[in-house]
């Protein structure tokens, strides 16, 4: 998101990881699902409404990579509930997207 700051300055106060991904310790695991992590939910969150969207979700991939069921599942509800929700797969492609986004 540093790359938006210039053009985007407000972009680091309403934009967020979500850190669900990745191999944890079972401990670890456990206390993040308790605390209400969800397997699916989008890497990044843009707190941003514009026109009928209430915000974005970036879900990032490597190489070829898919989106997992629960994934798929988290776009639909997202898009059902009027936030846009985009895949990417390099840096370039979500600076694009979110320009796009921004309008």
């Amino acid at each position: 998101m540093e790359l938006l700051a210039w053009k985007y300055p407000k972009i680091r106060e309403i934009t967020f990881a979500i850190p669900n991904g990745g191999f944890r310790h079972i401990g670890t695991a456990r206390k993040l699902k308790a605390e209400g992590s969800k397997a699916g939910v989008a890497d990044v969150f843009v707190m941003q409404a514009t026109g009928l969207q209430h915000g974005l979700w970036i879900e990032f991939k490597a190489g070829y990579g898919k989106q997992s069921d629960a994934q798929i599942a988290f776009e639909r509800l997202a898009i059902r509930q009027s936030y846009e929700y985009i895949v990417c797969y390099s840096v370039d492609e979500a600076i694009d997207k979110i320009n796009k986004y921004f309008g």
